[in-house]
Order: structure tokens, then sequence, then C-alpha cells
């Protein structure tokens, strides 16, 4: 269920770039990000108090504090790579940004 919001917004993104007027100038891009050193999976990652038995054979805490701080990604680099792109007169739709992306 994680990626498929994520390929809901490509496929969207991917349709209204290929139906807006070109006279219009409104660019569109896709950014796949890999991942960053952040403290997303670290002091900032909440769980609930009360586990759903549903997912028992998940242990999601241990798998979070596992990752915290082993991504590849500079979150300065990244930024400005975005900053880029976002500037470009004629950035391509899709782009893969990091290196632990495929």
């Amino acid at each position: 269920m994680y990626s498929a919001p994520k390929w809901a917004v490509e496929g969207f993104t991917e349709s209204i770039a290929q139906e807006v007027q070109p006279e219009w100038n409104i660019k569109f891009q896709i950014v796949e990000l890999g991942g960053f050193k952040t403290d997303w999976s670290g002091r900032f990652m909440v769980f609930a108090e009360k586990r759903h038995p549903a997912y028992d054979h998940l242990d999601a805490r241990k798998k979070a504090e596992g990752r915290h701080d082993q991504k590849a990604g500079d979150p300065i680099k990244g930024a400005k790579a975005m900053y880029e792109l976002a500037v470009m007169k004629n950035p391509p739709l899709r782009v893969v940004l990091g290196t632990d992306n495929f």
C-alpha cells in the first residue's frame, strides 16, 4: 500500500503533462527520490501505543531503528539538485535522484 499513492501521483503527472497546451508554458516533473540522511526514522518517528493484532508479524519500530541514519543521500545535495531541476527551461519529465534509487 505504501507505493500505490506514489504511483497514482506519477500516473496523474504523466497524463496531465501530455494534456496541457505547450503555449501555456507549464512544465511537470516527477522526481523519484532515494533515501536521505534525515531524522525521519529517528526522533521524529512516532509509533502507536496500541498495536493492531493483524500486524503482530511486523515490527515497524525495529525496522525503523535499523534504518535510522543508514541512508546514503545528502539532503543538502538533494535540495540543490531539485532546485536546479526547478529552474530548468526544459526539464525532463522523470528524474531518479539518489544513489540507492533504481
